[in-house]
Formats: structure tokens, C-alpha cells, sequence
């Protein structure tokens, strides 16, 4: 006989709200819309073992003909999703838990329920998604998706609008799981709209991988509330409620933005759970020792007093950013679309509606002070090149990025933190503000200027309508130094060129140290042609590893005594090892070298090659925004001879691989933590005195930060003062 029981605490997340009335037992739905009446919910019958479903909902069973409300999509992470026709008899199958068929749905495929006009009854309502499932080797998902017209294949993988059903707490004896969305709006804005139901089961290495999937159903849960005020984030508390969240100006549901609420045992699970992560998994000694101040307080306290979805996920990712550790992201609902708030910036980093892109500006013409201005416009942008922000909703641009966390990026060392952000506005304005002050110079002198206020929210109807290719190239660097070949993406990861100016300066230009030999076969090219100057831009430091990163010892350091000791966790009690065990490490030549704690701790004592190919005389190293690999390569150029570096502030302190924690929860995404630490030392003695890196990166030997008077003179200052000091004699 078939039990209900309550699921194991670790993983599994709590029961979404009161239970409603029971809905009498339906021996099998074939597909049909019931009429909506007063809210209700499925139920367990425990006496005969089967889910109830309630004739309340707009519910889908599986005893006949599926039926052309009902379709399959293919989901393979190899293809691109689309969507399907319609479902095989096959996928009907025995051992449901509401009447006598169940849906079996196959890894790397979709089972696409429903469409607006099955859901049109409930476009004014709060709806809630539940369903139950059972594991046959793949693990059970399924969401809402929202659209404003029919479900396309991209609504698949990036939609509008979605959100994910989580593990309610109940199981039975045989392996169901029941699933909830909790309330949430079916509509959002004036026209994006509940379109389908899709439960999906991920690609797996095994073919006859899936799961089972019954008694799913849309319940009523009452009248769509007013929605669509104005706000900021200043005013979102006010304008929006706590079950409301300012995404693009204008409120809308928290439960969209921010995704389903666990209840409150299961938060207080989840914040514990990822506090083990940052404090007792993580190798990164700077980020693991602020978590336990700056992380598992304010989560733990969101967790006791959430009622909404954005009460919880906020303050919790909020207070994971501020942690700032190096390579951390805790786990958050996991489904990436248009609204979500990790996906809000992500969409407009490739366009976004201001038609520009900003960096951070040395305000030499207005008084003095850093700040952020306009580094490319396109022709029908409202802002143009060297418009200074002054106000972002009224608010000092600082104060509105700081209110922005954790959409706002921010680095394990705060030092970079205006590049990093600079670097990000025309995102985080285009996502979240109302209004953008400038200040506009009438001349290149900036004698006499002008206020231009933007009013992002028109702006965003205005590009609507626009081609794509409106959008300008955004770049962190005003201008290149090196020749990009006809049709190359400058902006790629893997991006890495060279050529030799008219000076003969041999430049190189890379975002990045990305795996495999191609970024080095072009940084050995550079380096082979001999010149005596040579000019690195290393724009923007995406990390990476491998040979892109030893390039840079080989080629740069050229120091055979300089050592870097990189070290993994000792233990979960303890991150470091005892000062005896610590001493092993000085045998550790090669990672996983032979002495046990050489492999206990995953550590490794890197020596650079000894020099077999000259070094240019004088070597001028550009950062901007550097992390990861590229701290190491950075920590490779300090101080090696003839080398200096500029930027405007040090790299970003991520000293360590960065390393994947597997999801612990259905319906959330994974976490990372960083691997390992490490020290800078030629010699023993050195390494046991030496700091850790994580949490400072490296010193420019020069802070040089782009001037607006160079900006409005069409002048890249670094590139400038860079090559100048490569004009001076030795």
C-alpha cells in the first residue's frame, strides 16, 4: 500500500502554504479544462493511496488520448529546444498515482501542456502549478511559462516569464514527489500571459533515462492584484509590497522575479546549507571568514521572518554579494528568463535600451573625483560620448549601486568595484531605473554644460521598434591597439590578437586566459618578433588557465625562482592545516605531487620556467577589470623587469579555481566556491609569512584612470600615457 510521508530534511524543500479542502477523487482527466470556482488543492487520498485532483483546477491526467492540448519539445543540450508534435502513446505508462496512467517523459525531452486559450480563464487570477512525479533515472522539473503571444521554441530556453515548482515536502513510500509553484500571477504587465505548462527532464548520458509525471494541475488562488505602479528601487518596499519587485520600473510579482518560497523550515535548511558551502567547503580564506559575519546572519534572519519570495531570495543573495568571496554564487531558484532577477542585466550586456555603454571617468574637467560616464552611443541614443552621470533616480550613482545589490557586481576586492560597475551600467540602469541625470559638456573644455534627464522607462518602448543593429559595440576600452582582423569579435572570450604599429611597438590585446594553445600561439608570435617595446592590453580579464595562463610566466616573469603555492581546504573544521602538515607543503613541485598532503590538499608549489627566449626591453601591461587566471597573470607581471603595470585599481583578488556544488534542491540552480588560496613566495621562508591573496589583488605600478577630458578629445588615456612610458628612454 502506497504511503504519504514527509520527505528527509537535506534537500528537500518545505510545504508551500496551508493545505485547502479536499477535491474528490477523479478516476483519470483526459486533458480537459475543468471549470475554475474557489481555491483549492490536490490532495493524498491515504486510505486507497492515490493523489486527489480538484475539480477546481485547470487539470491534466493521462487515462486516454492526450490530445492536442499537449505536445512534446526537445530539450538536448547538443540542440537547440523546439518544440515537438504530438505525444506518443508510449509515453503512457502504468503506476500513476492519480488513476491508473502516468506521462513518463524522456531525458533530454518536454511534455508541453496547454496554451493561452486553455489558460485564458485564469489570465486575471493567481494561479498556482502542482504536480506529482517520480524519478526513473532523471530528475523531475516543471515550470510556468509566460508569453505574450503563442509558446515559441525560444520560450523554451529564455522566455519572458517562468518560474519553477520546488519539492513541497510530501512523498509517498514508493518514490512520488509532489511539486508547487506556490501563488503567483498568470499575467504580467499588459500583454505577457500564462501560456503552457512545461515538465521537462534534462539530457542525460543514459538514454532510457526519465521520470514520471501525474495529476498536474493550474489552481485558482484568487484575483489578480492591482500591479504595474511606478517605482524605484528606493521606493519598491512602498510602491510594490512585499510581494511585489521593481523590475524595469513598474512593479510586478516577486514570485516571478525572484521565484517560488520555500517554507520556513526549508529556508532555514537552505541558508544553513549554503553557509556550509561558503564557510566549511570553501578554500578561499579571505571570503569564508566575512561569510560567517557578513552572509549567514542576514540570511538566517530573512529566512525566520520571508513571507513573499522576494523577503527571502533578496536579502540572502544580497548578503552572499557582500560576503565577497571570491568565485562564491549561492544557490537561488534556478531558471533563467527576461524578468529573473540573475537574468535582468545578463540580457543587456550584448544590447540594452540606453543605446550606449559607460565606464568609469577621472572627472578632471568637473572638479576632480571619479565617476561614470558615456563611452560609446549609438546615432539615436539620447545620451552621447562623455555625458557624466550625475543621478540615477534621484539618487548619487554610488548610493543607487549599492541599493542595487545583488544585481550590482561586486568584486572579493572592493578597490575595483567603480571599473566593474562602471563597466555595467548601461545594464543596471536599463534594468531597474526610472530616470538618468547627465551632465553634458557644450565644449571640449567643458566651459559651459547642460542637464539631460533620460527617461528610461519611454526610452525603453522607443527601441522596441529598433533593428538590433542600433545597438553600438560596448567596449571597456575607448580604443584598441591592435589591428582586428574584417569580421573577428573583438569581444569573445577567446579573443587574442597581435600586430606591430607604426612605432613599432608590438601589441597584444586578449579578454581573457581561455583554454587550449590558441591565445598562447598568438602571445608567443607577438613575443617571437623580437621588438624591444611591447604593449599588452589585457581589457578585460575574463580567467580561465592552462597554457593561456603559463604563457605569461614563461614569457613575462622569466624568473625560474619565483614560485606561486596554491592550496586547497584542510578539513571541514579547519581551513588551514596544521603548521607540521603546512610544512609538507614545500615538497608539493607539482600539483598532486608525491607526499600525501601534497594530494590531500590539492596543492601544488609552481615554479617558472627558466628564461629560453628574450624579453622585450619594456613591456606595458593594461588592466581594467581582471580576475581569476588573470590575477595570476597580472601576479606574473608584477614586478618582473621592464614590465609596469596600469590601471585604475588592482585585480579583482580571485586567487583559486573556481569550483561547482552540485544543487541541492529541485527547482535551484548549483553553487560555487572557490578551490583553493594562494601564496606568493621565491622561497619557503617567504611562503610561510606570505598573506593569502583572495580578498586583494594586484597593485598597479600606475593608477591611470580615463579623464573626461580625454574622452570628449576622443583619446584612450591609458593607451596614451602606456605608450608614452614606452617612448621613454630605459
Amino acid at each position: 500500500m502506497r504511503r504519504l510521508s514527509p520527505l528527509g530534511r537535506l534537500g528537500r524543500l518545505g510545504r508551500l502554504g496551508r493545505l485547502g479542502r479536499l477535491g474528490r477523487l477523479l478516476p483519470g482527466l483526459a486533458l480537459a479544462g475543468l471549470a475554475v470556482s474557489a481555491p483549492a488543492r490536490a490532495d493524498f487520498d491515504v486510505e486507497r493511496g492515490v493523489a486527489r485532483v480538484d475539480p477546481a483546477s485547470i487539470a491534466f491526467g493521462f487515462e486516454g488520448e492526450v490530445g492536442d492540448r499537449a505536445r512534446t519539445a526537445r530539450v538536448s543540450e547538443r540542440e537547440v529546444p523546439a518544440l515537438g508534435g504530438a505525444v506518443p502513446g508510449a509515453w503512457r505508462v502504468d503506476g500513476a498515482i492519480e488513476g491508473t496512467h502516468a506521462a513518463r517523459v524522456p531525458a533530454g525531452s518536454a511534455l508541453v501542456l496547454g496554451d493561452a486559450g486553455v489558460f485564458a480563464s485564469v489570465h486575471g487570477q493567481r494561479v498556482e502549478l502542482r504536480f506529482w512525479a517520480r524519478a526513473d533515472g532523471a530528475e523531475p522539473s516543471g515550470r510556468l511559462v509566460y508569453a505574450s503571444g503563442d509558446l515559441a521554441d525560444r520560450d523554451l530556453s529564455f522566455p519572458t516569464a517562468s518560474i519553477d515548482a520546488i519539492e513541497t515536502g510530501r512523498a509517498t513510500s514508493d518514490g512520488w514527489v509532489e511539486y508547487a509553484t506556490g501563488p503567483v500571477d498568470a499575467s504580467v504587465g499588459s500583454s505577457t500571459r500564462l501560456v503552457a505548462i512545461v515538465i521537462e527532464a534534462a539530457a542525460s548520458p543514459l538514454r532510457t533515462s526519465g521520470f514520471l509525471v501525474d495529476a498536474v494541475e493550474v489552481i485558482p488562488r484568487g484575483p489578480l492584484p492591482a500591479r504595474g505602479a511606478k517605482c524605484t528601487l528606493a521606493s519598491e518596499e512602498t510602491a510594490c509590497g512585499a510581494d511585489g519587485a521593481c523590475v524595469e520600473g513598474l512593479c510586478v510579482d516577486s514570485a516571478i522575479v525572484w521565484g517560488a518560497l520555500p517554507a520556513k523550515e526549508q529556508r532555514l535548511e537552505i541558508v544553513a546549507r549554503q553557509a556550509q558551502y561558503f564557510e566549511r567547503f570553501s578554500s578561499d580564506r579571505y571570503g569564508a571568514s566575512r561569510s560567517t559575519t557578513m552572509f549567514s546572519p542576514a540570511a538566517r534572519a530573512a529566512a525566520e521572518t520571508a513571507t513573499t519570495p522576494r523577503t527571502f531570495w533578496q536579502p540572502l543573495q544580497r548578503a552572499a554579494a557582500l560576503a565577497r568571496g571570491a568565485h562564491t554564487r549561492a544557490a537561488g531558484p534556478a531558471r533563467f528568463h527576461r524578468l529573473s532577477w540573475h537574468a535582468l542585466t545578463y540580457t543587456r550586456s550584448y544590447w540594452n535600451e540606453l543605446l550606449a555603454c559607460f565606464g568609469l571617468v577621472e572627472r578632471d574637467l568637473l572638479g576632480g573625483g571619479r565617476g561614470f560616464a558615456v563611452f560609446q552611443s549609438a546615432p539615436l541614443s539620447p545620451l552621447r560620448v562623455g555625458d557624466v552621470v550625475e543621478s540615477i533616480d534621484g539618487e548619487d550613482p554610488r548610493d543607487w549601486l549599492a541599493r542595487a545589490v545583488p544585481m550590482t557586481p561586486l568584486s572579493s576586492d572592493p578597490d575595483v568595484d567603480d571599473a566593474l560597475q562602471g563597466a555595467s551600467l548601461q545594464e543596471l540602469v536599463a534594468a531597474l531605473a526610472q530616470t538618468l541625470e547627465v551632465k553634458r559638456c557644450a565644449s571640449p573644455d567643458c566651459a559651459s554644460s547642460s542637464k539631460v534627464v533620460v527617461d528610461v522607462a519611454a526610452q525603453r518602448k522607443v527601441v522596441r521598434t529598433l533593428p538590433g543593429d542600433t545597438q553600438p559595440k560596448c567596449s571597456v576600452r575607448l580604443h584598441l591597439p591592435v589591428d582586428v582582423p574584417m569580421g573577428a569579435d573583438v569581444n569573445a572570450y577567446e579573443a587574442a590578437f597581435e600586430s606591430v604599429d607604426a612605432e613599432g611597438f608590438v601589441n597584444v590585446l586578449t579578454n581573457g586566459e581561455p583554454p587550449g594553445a590558441d591565445l598562447a600561439t598568438v602571445v608567443n608570435r607577438a613575443f617571437d618578433r623580437q621588438a624591444s617595446r611591447m604593449l599588452v592590453d589585457k581589457r578585460r580579464g575574463d580567467g580561465g588557465g592552462g597554457e593561456s595562463l603559463m604563457v605569461w610566466a614563461e614569457r613575462v616573469r622569466q624568473d625560474a625562482s619565483f614560485r606561486l603555492l596554491s592550496v586547497g581546504r584542510w578539513a571541514h573544521e579547519s581551513i588551514d592545516p596544521p603548521a607540521s602538515v603546512f610544512a609538507e607543503l614545500a615538497h608539493c613541485k607539482t600539483q598532486g605531487g608525491a607526499r600525501p598532503a601534497c594530494w590531500a590538499l590539492g596543492a601544488s608549489w609552481w615554479a617558472v620556467p627558466a628564461p629560453a627566449k628574450p624579453r622585450p626591453e619594456k613591456v606595458a601591461w593594461l588592466n581594467l577589470v581582471d580576475g581569476s587566471a588573470s590575477d595570476l597573470a597580472a601576479t606574473y607581471a608584477k614586478g618582473a623587469p621592464g614590465v609596469r603595470i596600469f590601471a585604475p585599481a588592482r585585480t579583482m583578488g580571485l586567487f583559486g579555481g573556481l569550483h561547482h556544488l552540485p544543487r541541492f534542491a529541485s527547482g535551484l540552480s548549483d553553487s560555487y566556491v572557490q578551490g583553493s588560496d594562494t601564496r606568493i613566495g621565491s622561497t619557503w621562508d617567504a611562503i610561510t609569512t606570505a598573506p593569502w591573496q583572495s580578498g586583494k589583488g594586484i597593485e598597479p605600478d600606475e593608477h591611470v584612470v580615463q579623464t573626461l577630458s580625454d574622452l570628449l578629445a576622443d583619446r584612450d588615456t591609458m593607451l596614451e600615457r602606456a605608450r608614452a612610458w614606452l617612448r621613454e628612454a630605459n
